[in-house]
């Protein structure tokens, strides 16, 4: 139900990213259609239920038009439906923790780093995946990891960054569907097993 109050599907994976849409190259959206790709592969080999099957649905924050469009029509080039992609409005901070909670895996875009926006939503419980670039701004994720001690979500390549990705998706699928209270321990799932931070 909390899902479906944000035009999200009931069910299936959630890979999120709630940054600007001008931080998004080719080769880190490529990284994130095959992850989607082969964790929906998966889940579906392994499909034993009666009722329907739901995809990985990647959950952005709403831009231009423009950038509606070219990030859509790119889905469709990866082999992925546009209806895969959903965009989400912008809403108070307060708000918005509560939805990134739903979250299973986010994402950051290695050359721009999310920064703040990466901070809450480790408050709020969801694993960060980052490729450190080589810069300052490509670097912000790296310190806020190593902070709450999570240096498993750092990879060194697009090709890790990419393992990784599937290795949560499949572990913390729907993990995350649950009401946030800021005034419990957070916990993500890193490595088989849960981490406080």
């Amino acid at each position: 139900a909390r899902r479906v109050r944000h035009d999200l599907p009931p069910y299936g994976p959630l890979l999120c990213f709630f940054n600007q849409h001008f931080k998004i190259d080719p080769t880190t959206f490529g990284v994130w259609t095959r992850a989607v790709i082969e964790v929906d592969a998966r889940r579906r080999r392994a499909f034993q239920g009666t009722g329907p099957f739901y995809n990985t649905t990647i959950w952005m924050l709403r831009g231009s038009p423009v950038s509606h469009r070219n990030l859509k029509r790119e889905m469709e080039v990866a082999g992925l439906s546009r209806e895969q992609l959903v965009f989400a409005p912008r809403i108070k901070v307060k708000k918005h923790l509560r939805r990134a909670s739903l979250c299973d895996v986010a994402v950051d875009t290695h050359e721009y780093n999310s920064g703040a926006t990466a901070a809450d939503t480790l408050y709020a419980g969801v694993p960060v995946v980052h490729l450190a670039g080589n810069k300052a701004v490509g670097r912000m994720v790296s310190a806020m990891l190593s902070a709450v001690r999570l240096p498993q979500l750092i990879v060194r390549d697009f090709a890790e960054y990419e393992a990784l990705l599937v290795r949560l998706l499949a572990v913390t699928h729907g993990r995350h569907n649950q009401p946030f209270d800021p005034s419990t321990p957070i916990t993500t799932v890193v490595g088989g097993g849960e981490v406080t931070l």
